[in-house]
């Protein structure tokens, strides 16, 4: 499907940020950046989430905004599987939320919400892949190495 993409980007000797959102990730510097650029779309997530409740009702759209930031920076600084865990448990808990609300208060949700969650799934999903897939990667023995421990 990306073919085209991914061989322009090998020719060039450089992966765009698109290559790192749909591609594969084939070594454990190529899953930490994906990480980051991840991390990076959950903040401005985060800041697209405050920006856009900040009229109606500034102090939920803080705390939503910091809910969404906070586990998306540990994701950034750590690198680690859980703190992928992390953000998926929270993004699901924040989607249950929302829906419980907008049952017991309201219509169902408008469809800017809707897509902003779909969008937050999607790099969550991918932060998740990329952070198992380097956990993998930096697991597995160097062949010819010799054992650790001696």
């Amino acid at each position: 499907m990306f073919e085209a993409e991914v061989a322009r980007e090998r020719a060039q000797g450089h992966r765009g940020p698109f290559t790192r959102f749909a591609g594969p990730i084939s070594d454990p510097a190529e899953a930490s950046r994906v990480i980051r650029e991840m991390s990076l779309g959950l903040f401005i997530l985060a800041a697209l989430q405050v920006a856009v409740g900040f009229s109606q009702w500034p102090l939920l759209a803080v705390i939503m905004g910091l809910i969404i930031a906070v586990p998306a920076a540990l994701l950034l600084l750590t690198r680690h599987r859980a703190a992928a865990v992390g953000v998926a448990l929270i993004g699901a808990g924040l989607f249950l939320s929302e829906l419980l609300l907008r049952a017991v208060a309201g219509p169902l949700p408008a469809i800017p919400a809707i897509l902003f969650y779909i969008l937050y799934f999607v790099l969550t999903v991918r932060a998740l892949q990329a952070a198992f897939l380097r956990h993998r990667y930096l697991s597995v023995p160097i062949q010819g190495a010799p054992p650790s421990g001696t």
